[in-house]
């Protein structure tokens, strides 16, 4: 009797463990998986020029019982379509733990396009397999608006700067616009002088655009170069100075001397241009001619 009472207190205590172990199992296997969510994402900075970068981060948090597998690499998109890059996780693992924050950041180049984009990543998650079973999620994030659009200079600046050069000559200058100490492509820029002239007159955008100047034929000092946006303008200052001596004048150009009498002569010296330049002469030495006195008769 004994014997049998025990047998049947065995055996309901080895079908409450195996009821007990079936109901854990049945539990660990109805795991929800992972849950991803997103918050605190930035894009810096806001507007870039055409094939400009933007870094681009954001935190993924995990809300589920299971760790989350995230795909390798985490693209971004953009809406328009044009933007090109990629997300990783700082800390160079692709899992978020279940309970747990992740970062993840990347930079990301921009379209050639002007205008606003959104940036966006959609991807899908996965869990361990849990009693045969993989639990996928997918979360769609979105990044941020970024503008693109070309910067515009707010300054200029000529080089050089400043120069002395002859009269007709040519001198090849450049301009180099600025924003912020950052030098950028210039816009339409018209080209003036007050000492001779600039050719081509107007420059197209362009990153260090340049023209030539050509002197006026007269000597000047204090003249300038000018190039202007409409915006902004910059100016460079000259001196245009004579050429080198190109001919020469005698004054008077003849002359009736009676023995031993002086004369005066003047010498003036010009460039090609007829401006009259300093010059210094050299004369060659009289030639001595040797009297010889008459014979005496």
């Amino acid at each position: 009797m004994l014997t049998r009472l025990h047998a049947t207190i065995v055996l309901a205590l080895l079908l409450a463990l195996a009821a007990s172990a079936a109901s854990d199992y049945e539990a660990m296997c109805c795991l929800s998986g992972p849950s991803l969510t997103y918050s605190a994402q930035s894009i810096t900075p806001g507007e870039i020029p055409p094939y400009g970068e933007v870094s681009v981060s954001v935190m993924v948090s995990n809300n589920g019982d299971m760790a989350a597998i995230v795909p390798s690499p985490l693209e971004v998109y953009s809406s328009p379509t044009g933007f090109y890059g990629f997300l990783s996780p700082i800390d160079g693992i692709w899992l978020v733990p279940r309970g747990s924050s992740k970062i993840f950041a990347g930079a990301v180049t921009a379209p050639g396009t002007e205008g606003g984009y959104a940036l966006y990543s959609n991807f899908t998650y996965s869990s361990a397999v849990n009693c045969g079973v993989t639990h996928n999620g997918t979360l769609n994030i979105s990044l941020g608006a970024v503008t693109v659009r070309q910067a515009t200079p707010t300054s200029c600046y000529l080089v050089p700067s400043s120069f002395t050069t002859a009269v007709g000559s040519f001198t090849s200058i450049a301009a180099h616009c600025e924003l912020d100490g950052t030098e950028l492509p210039c816009p339409y820029l018209e080209w003036t002088t007050s000492g001779g002239t600039m050719s081509p007159a107007t420059t197209s955008p362009q990153l260090s655009p340049s023209s030539t100047f050509t002197a006026q034929t007269t000597p000047a000092s204090g003249r300038t170069v000018t190039a202007s946006s409409g915006k902004f303008s910059c100016s460079a200052t000259f001196d245009v100075l004579a050429a080198s001596p190109s001919q020469c004048a005698i004054s008077p150009s003849s002359a009736s001397l009676a023995p031993s009498a002086l004369q005066s002569f003047s010498l003036s010296c010009f460039d090609s241009y007829h401006n009259a330049v300093t010059c210094y002469p050299s004369f060659p030495q009289p030639s001595r001619r040797r009297t010889i006195p008459e014979a005496a008769t």
